[in-house]
């Protein structure tokens, strides 16, 4: 599950609330106290979480950029199954906002090893033909940003010393998925975006996602 580092699940009974538009030269610094705290013990993981299309992967990729070669992130969406391998559900809709859809066991093992210095062979997951498409090798490095819908769930293990929550109103939410499914990714039309949203995604954040809320140490209004 996502923790603390190395292992503990304590977590700060008071979490810092935050603003999506100034909140990366905090989190900046409170990264760098732990890794200055941490005596090259290992690689500092930060967890970030929260509804699809909240600004995770923005936030990770420009937290990842302040700290250049010193942060690698890891997405977890690129351990999602093939389509082939998916159930579908209502109205033959497959729940992409499911941790059912996600190779867990790979990717646990691929974090226990970056944890151990180890490179990983990780998969590259081509989001508009719902396939994994080839592999790529990674080399851990002092801090490593892993984000996706669901990685404080208890199902993911990742020895995090920051578990990060992006909190991003419903509403919001659904323009942000139509503009990346329909706009950038091509994938159906708008209502079928939003019957997906409204019969899947968000029965699914509130069963899976929201809850893990109560794990973060930084919540992120966006």
């Amino acid at each position: 599950m996502s923790s603390n580092q190395k292992g503990t699940t304590t977590r700060p009974a008071k979490k810092t609330e935050l603003s999506a538009d100034n909140c990366l030269d905090k989190l900046a610094k409170r990264i760098n106290d732990l890794k200055s705290d941490n005596n090259d013990k290992g690689p500092i993981f930060i967890a970030i979480a929260g509804r699809a299309a909240s600004g995770k992967s923005y936030l990770a990729r420009e937290l990842s950029s302040l700290f250049g070669e010193r942060a690698l992130c890891i997405c977890a969406d690129d351990y999602y199954l093939n389509l082939s391998d998916v159930q579908t559900c209502h109205d033959q809709l497959t729940n992409w906002d499911s941790p059912d859809v996600i190779n867990i066991d790979l990717f646990n093992s691929h974090i226990r090893m970056l944890d151990q210095g180890k490179p990983i062979s990780k998969p590259i997951y081509n989001m508009e033909k719902s396939l994994s498409t080839g592999e790529e090798i990674i080399y851990p490095k002092e801090i490593i940003i892993v984000e996706g819908a669901h990685t404080l769930n208890e199902r993911f293990e990742i020895p995090s010393a920051i578990n990060i929550f992006v909190h991003c109103e419903e509403n919001k939410s659904l323009e942000r998925r139509l503009n990346r499914d329909v706009v950038i990714r091509k994938k159906g039309t708008r209502e079928h975006v939003e019957q997906y949203f409204r019969q899947i995604a968000v029965p699914a954040y509130s069963k899976h996602i929201e809850p893990t809320i109560d794990l973060a140490d930084i919540i992120i209004f966006n």
